[in-house]
């Protein structure tokens, strides 16, 4: 079995999700290879012959990240400087491609591909989600979702995740794999 996990990043949390949950999916199926790689890198030939394919993203406005909205909290001086005015590190590839386009260029997914799809996103009454918006996406490129979309929580805007979130994103991305193994 063969599984890929795309992530979208702006402050490193939304990655370090993704790296839990490659962990716990290379832990469930050992005998599959398991691939985490930021969408600005990810090859869509690549993806397509994913068996599982493990998508997701900051949460932004209540809902997906995308350029535009990425460059409302993120100015022009934020990304050539690789901090934030707050002062948190920015991810390398932030700015370039979104998980949102890169979506909407993904190939309609082969008979029997499997999806799943996360998100990072505020502990706060109505803060929103952008794992719903990632799962109908894949949903409309044909891929047979394993498990609901699901939400890790950060503090703040730019984070820190907290470290619970990481044994969960650990725990969900085994549970996943098995779904599919």
């Amino acid at each position: 079995m063969r599984t890929v996990v795309v992530y979208e990043s702006l402050f490193g949390d939304t990655r370090r999700i993704a790296e839990a949950i490659a962990r716990g999916a290379s832990q469930a199926g050992p005998d599959g290879t398991v691939t985490c790689v930021n969408v600005a890198e990810a090859d869509l030939d690549d993806v397509a012959n994913a068996t599982l394919l493990i998508a997701g993203g900051p949460t932004q406005f209540h809902g997906m990240a995308s350029r535009r909205k990425t460059g409302t909290w993120l100015s022009e001086a934020d990304l050539a400087t690789g901090r934030s005015q707050a002062g948190h590190p920015v991810e390398p590839a932030t700015g370039g491609t979104s998980l949102h386009n890169w979506l909407a260029r993904l190939p309609e997914a082969t008979l029997g591909a499997k999806g799943a799809a996360f998100d990072t996103r505020l502990d706060r009454l109505l803060s929103g989600g952008a794992a719903s918006a990632i799962a109908r996406r894949l949903r409309g490129r044909l891929y047979d979702l394993v498990a609901p979309p699901e939400g890790f929580r950060i503090d703040g805007r730019e984070g820190p995740v907290r470290e619970v979130e990481l044994d969960r994103a650990e725990a969900w991305g085994a549970q996943t794999v098995r779904e599919v193994a």
